[in-house]
């Protein structure tokens, strides 16, 4: 059994075991009044565990029912709007941005991408070396606190522009460069000898970062720039 105070705006959700969402102004909030709004009744396998409130949504951690996203712009008639079936059983949920980062417990640590509300995608996974219970998040990491330890895990940022540094040069096997990014994202390598024209060398999506790219038209350049973009 746990307890949550989240504050939106002027209001305060609370929830507990059977995620019962109550709210109070936040002037109001000394005098404990609660008034319910709605209750989604939790079963043995589709508990919720945890949550974060983004908007007029609600992100639930739903233990082996994965992360559901309902609306509340209605608060009195709560509707799931999305779900995703996460890899292990979802203990615990914040947002940043548009990204949910969940405490997976059997799964590690799981980021999903929470766009569009109605259909989240999964983007990236970290294990923990332990099941996941709950987490936090600072400005570049998420402390996740597993099996009998207190898990860092770096978290890059989508947005983040990528970086390319050349390795080294070869009249046989030509540029071998070396491409930074955000895993999962696409990236196209280009070269240019002049910084005015621009040529693909190729179209990339990073698996893991960095990653490995030569450019095998460069055996006989004398000067070449290179660059890397989003498609």
């Amino acid at each position: 059994m746990g307890m949550r105070d989240l504050t939106a705006g002027e209001q305060r959700w609370v929830w507990c075991w059977a995620l019962v969402l109550a709210w109070l102004p936040t002037s109001q909030a000394a005098q404990l009044t609660l008034t319910k709004a709605a209750t989604w009744p939790g079963t043995d396998y589709n508990q919720p565990c945890g949550l974060d409130v983004v908007d007029s949504h609600v992100l639930v951690a739903m233990n082996e029912g994965g992360l559901s996203v309902y609306t509340t712009a209605d608060p009195a008639h709560p509707r799931l709007v999305g779900r995703f079936d996460t890899p292990g059983q979802a203990k615990d949920v914040l947002v940043r941005g548009t990204l949910a980062f969940v405490a997976d417990f059997t799964g590690g640590l799981v980021a999903i991408d929470v766009t569009n509300p109605a259909a989240p995608v999964q983007v990236a996974t970290a294990k923990t070396g332990g099941r996941a219970f709950s987490l936090a998040l600072a400005e570049s990491m998420a402390v996740v606190a597993a099996e009998q330890a207190l898990v860092l895990v770096r978290i890059a940022n989508p947005n983040q522009p990528p970086s390319l540094s050349a390795l080294e040069w070869s009249p046989v096997t030509g540029t071998q460069l070396q491409l930074s990014g955000y895993p999962t994202s696409q990236y196209t390598v280009q070269r240019s000898a002049d910084f005015l024209s621009w040529q693909d060398v190729t179209n990339i999506t990073l698996t893991t970062s960095p990653t490995a790219v030569t450019d095998p038209g460069a055996t006989n350049a004398r000067t070449r720039f290179y660059r890397a973009v989003k498609p």
